[in-house]
């Protein structure tokens, strides 16, 4: 029976061992027939597609939608901006992450999955990816027959063209240095608009003495006052080549940093080409090269050597950062210039910009340009029709940029005008007329003041009031501080649409209104304190309300008060405190600190409706 059972046990295994040859050949037969191999570019193109649809096992149970996943975005900056240390009033941070925005960030992560390939087929997906990119570049900004330099900064573009320009204009500089260049010493043109430490900038990376940086001033006289001189431009070439030096290249700006306004590009370009310079070109209005039509005065940007592009500031893309295209035939004089691409290059820069045009799409980054041209053209529009606001504007020129400022000019005429009749009328005394007028100038410099102060407070209420509507606070020379609207940079981001500059609007005009009042009323309390003994006008010049008052004690003979005692600073301190307790209204009345560090009374802002 041992043996029997043995027998059987033995053909049983005989018979499983031949089930399981039998299973096998089955899938040897399939695996013989490989699938064809995927491209890396198909393969990028299949992870992206499922990554941007994928969901989580929370979707299942507690679905998250892109509203609620923005408004815990929105708490997180929100915290984070609060521990930044701010001046004055903290504004709500408001940030409105778009699809642009999600692929971009996305396609920077994304390049962690390429360390699971092979180096050699990385080196073609590499090869491709660069070549690609500047093809797409290149014929969305509309500058053919160019190569492309990605960078991070946009200055670091500036100076590799530099270098590369110092080797052609001395071909000796890449073995004999700066000894090639002491003969005749070359020149570097940079405008008086750009910005404060641009100059220093390419001083420092460069290695070239301060001769060869010059500042070309901004008209005086003709044209924009934020804009390049062309006069005072061909003179300065004029100058140095009689000098002995070699003009090189000139930074022109089709944009400038703080009020968005073009240089003549057609005359730059035309001078470039009689003195051999290159022309380089930067700035936010070469955004408009991607329209389909170019407005003409950004088309002789076309014919430039180079131009800078900040990708990620116009098409709310953060890692796409900056692509700097030139022209130059002799490539390996580009690459010795700094202007090639490395691996790190292209993983961190060029693949990231790859995977957002190529979910993006052309066309709707052409689209997001026109967007924030209308934007810009129906706040300029609406702007226009208010009163006391000026605008900062450049003729025959299109700029996304609008910068614009409250004047309160309006008021300060029209009460000066009811000021000069009451005095006409007034034949008194001829004192009171002379002392008026030698008030006057006073009164004229602190309305400067006062009106940089309104400009301050519409931004810090405005930003509460319309958050859909970013508003940068900028000084400008000359004229003082002033409100810039960006839709190129901020709207996307800030989920701006036309309603939302109406909004805008509204609330500025109401500011607008409050602000006429409090001026009208600033000086005719002036003239309602004349006759009042007991008390003062107090000067705060940067105020930004009717005016400050210190009461005097009665029995005082003079108003003077200079050089008073301790006894009597306690006095008067004590005095105007007790009145501001008396005083109801606590939003228009507060206390104050004069000049000389006296308690007084300050009259804030007035309401419309109070007025």
């Amino acid at each position: 029976m041992a043996d029997d059972s043995l027998v059987e046990q033995q053909t049983q295994e005989i018979e499983n061992a031949n089930d399981t040859d039998e299973s096998k050949e089955p899938i040897l037969e399939q695996t013989e027939e490989i699938p064809p191999e995927k491209e890396p570019q198909g393969v990028i193109e299949e992870i992206i597609a499922s990554l941007l649809n994928v969901k989580s096992p929370r979707d299942d149970l507690q679905p998250m939608s892109m509203k609620d996943g923005e408004n815990e975005l929105q708490v997180i900056l929100q915290e984070v901006s609060s521990q930044i240390p701010e001046k004055g009033m903290q504004s709500r941070y408001y940030c409105h992450p778009t699809r642009n925005t999600h692929i971009s960030i996305l396609a920077r992560t994304f390049t962690s999955y390429l360390s699971l390939l092979e180096q050699t087929r990385l080196d073609k997906l590499y090869e491709h990816l660069v070549e690609e990119v500047t093809e797409w570049i290149s014929k969305l900004f509309n500058f053919g027959d160019s190569l492309a330099y990605y960078h991070h900064h946009c200055w670091n573009g500036i100076v590799k063209v530099c270098r590369l320009a110092l080797r052609m204009k001395y071909p000796k500089y890449a073995t004999d240095g700066f000894t090639a260049l002491y003969t005749r010493p070359p020149v570097i043109y940079i405008s008086a608009a750009a910005h404060p430490s641009f100059g220093a900038y390419l001083r420092m990376e460069l290695g070239l003495p301060q001769s060869s940086i010059c500042e070309v001033p901004c008209n005086t006289m003709f044209g924009s006052m934020h804009s390049m001189d062309i006069a005072a431009f061909e003179r300065l070439l004029s100058d140095d080549i009689s000098c002995g030096k070699t003009p090189l290249l000139v930074v022109a700006h089709a944009g400038t940093p703080l009020v968005g306004h073009t240089d003549n590009l057609q005359r730059l370009r035309e001078l470039s080409t009689q003195n051999g310079l290159w022309l380089h070109v930067i700035g936010d209005t070469l955004a408009t090269l991607s329209l389909a039509s170019v407005p003409s005065s950004m088309a002789p940007a076309i014919s430039s050597d180079s131009i800078t592009l900040i990708l990620h500031r116009w098409f709310a893309m953060p890692t796409a950062h900056c692509c700097t295209l030139y022209r130059i035939k002799d490539r390996v004089q580009a690459a010795h210039a700094g202007l090639g691409c490395t691996e790190q290059d292209v993983e961190t820069l060029i693949l990231p910009l790859w995977i957002s045009i190529k979910q993006i799409g052309m066309e709707e980054l052409r689209n997001s340009v026109v967007k924030a041209g209308e934007l810009a053209q129906h706040m300029c529009h609406l702007l226009d029709l208010l009163p006391n606001i000026k605008r900062i504007e450049q003729s025959r020129c299109i700029s996304p940029v609008v910068v614009f400022r409250y004047s309160g000019e309006s008021s300060e005429s029209e009460s000066s005008e009811g000021s000069n009749s009451s005095d006409e009328g007034d034949d008194e005394s001829s004192e009171e007329e002379n002392s008026s007028t030698k008030r006057k100038p006073e009164r004229e410099k602190a309305s400067n003041a006062l009106i940089d102060s309104f400009n301050k407070m519409l931004v810090s209420s405005l930003s509460k009031e319309a958050v859909h509507v970013s508003i940068d606070l900028i000084h400008v020379p000359n004229v003082g501080w002033c409100l810039r609207f960006n839709p190129l940079v901020y709207a996307a981001t800030s989920a701006t649409t036309n309603d939302s500059v109406d909004h805008f609007i509204k609330c500025l005009e109401t500011k607008i209104s409050a602000f006429d009042a409090t001026l009208s009323d600033r000086i005719g309390l002036l003239t309602a304190l004349a006759d009042k003994p007991h008390v003062v006008s107090v000067d705060i010049p940067d105020f930004p309300g009717v005016g400050a008052v210190q009461f005097i004690p009665q029995y005082w003979k003079s108003k003077d008060l200079k050089n008073l005692s301790v006894t009597k600073q306690q006095e008067i301190d004590e005095l105007n405190t007790d009145v501001l307790e008396k005083l109801s209204d606590k939003n228009l009345f507060s206390q104050g600190e004069a000049p000389d560090g006296r308690v007084c009374i300050k009259i804030g802002l007035v309401r419309v409706e109070l007025n």
